[in-house]
């Protein structure tokens, strides 16, 4: 008889399926122990650096898996795993020597891995607010048009009060064609004069506000609306990719007309405001950038002191970490946050013989 198994696959994420976590940099201690034999401490050392190492990264991310299979007899068995799935950037050995018959050493690694828990409710990213354009029906006149105008400067007020990002108006530079970052697109007079090149660190926005007239007739009467949506855009400046569409939708009512009546005893002229508009991009922001890192750039250097884009106004506090975007294992380092203001921070590297450049991209470690 052929043996039929069914295999009960734990997974409740298939009944609710929820975001994938945001990764995130941060440095993590790892501590690896091997028994001496003989005389042999050079193979020791190796031992209990790789089982260091791995330990390290299983700090960072872990994966657990189960499964249970029954068979015809009705005996249950059940199998698990844990694999680890984070990936070191660069490490450091802190302690390094023969502890009794075994050879001990620890490190200190960054990598990335899953936020455990809720994300930092006091830091925020900058975002940069680009050029939003405003297409109006040519039925739309009179208060309704410019209210519509007016109200994008009002929205852009209502952003500024977003929790997780800092918003610099940047309307007045030309349209985001996708190379400002590296200084590759023709930009107008004012952009060069003033530098004000959308922030290498952080994300823009940009997009377009559409007004339109919705009718819809009725037995005996016609009630016209308009619809007011807004399209937008959300960059990461540092690769220049898209990372949210935001879409939002909003219907103010409008006038009424009764068939076979004058117009002007029950007509009524809409009061436009598009502020709930930007009540729902402001959520929809809020729950994009929530996780995202808090990055900032290296904008000038004082002898052994750096001085960041971002301070208090993004959460960042004495005390604080930054990591210089690693592009090697011996390239890395950090930077403590000795004194802030408010969209300035002072720092100074903490591991020595490792040089920081200008312009250099840093991120914050939790």
């Amino acid at each position: 008889m052929k043996r039929v198994f069914f295999v009960l696959t734990l997974l409740a994420s298939a009944f609710c399926a929820a975001p994938p976590a945001e990764a995130t940099l941060r440095v993590v201690k790892g501590e690896g122990w091997a028994p001496i034999s003989g005389n042999a401490t050079a193979a020791a050392r190796e031992r209990a650096l790789a089982a260091a190492l791995y330990d390290a990264a299983s700090r960072l991310q872990s994966k657990v898996r189960g499964a249970s299979q029954l068979n015809t007899q009705g005996r249950l068995s059940e199998e698990m795993s844990i694999t680890v799935a984070a990936q070191l950037k660069g490490y450091e050995i802190i302690k390094d020597g023969q502890m009794g018959s075994n050879w001990m050493i620890v490190v200190e690694a960054i990598g990335e891995g899953e936020n455990e828990g809720p994300c930092d409710p006091n830091r925020r990213v900058d975002l940069d607010m680009r050029h939003i354009g405003i297409r109006v029906a040519p039925g739309i006149q009179g208060h309704a048009n410019a209210a519509i105008h007016e109200g994008l400067a009002r929205g852009i007020e209502a952003l500024a009060t977003g929790g997780t990002y800092v918003v610099a108006d940047q309307r007045f530079l030309p349209p985001l064609r996708g190379a400002e970052r590296n200084h590759a697109s023709s930009l107008d007079y004012a952009t060069q004069v003033s530098g004000a090149l959308p922030s290498q660190a952080g994300y823009s926005l940009s997009g377009t506000i559409i007004a339109e007239i919705d009718r819809g007739d009725y037995y005996i009467a016609q009630k016209t609306a308009i619809n007011v949506t807004i399209n937008l855009k959300l960059r990461d400046n540092f690769n220049g990719v898209v990372i949210a569409n935001i879409q939002e939708q909003q219907v103010i009512p409008g006038s009424t007309t009764v068939y076979g009546l004058p117009r002007s005893g029950f007509d009524n002229l809409p009061k436009v405001n598009i502020a709930p508009l930007f009540q729902k991009v402001q959520a929809a922001l809020d729950s994009v950038l929530a996780c995202k890192p808090l990055r900032a750039v290296v904008i000038a250097k004082n002898g052994n002191k750096l001085v960041l884009s971002a301070g208090l106004d993004n959460g960042v506090q004495p005390g604080d970490y930054f990591l210089v975007n690693p592009k090697g294992r011996d390239s890395w380092q950090i930077l403590k946050i000795e004194d802030a203001s408010a969209g300035r921070a002072i720092a100074r590297p903490i591991r020595p013989g490792r040089q920081v450049p200008v312009n250099s991209l840093v991120e914050m470690l939790l």
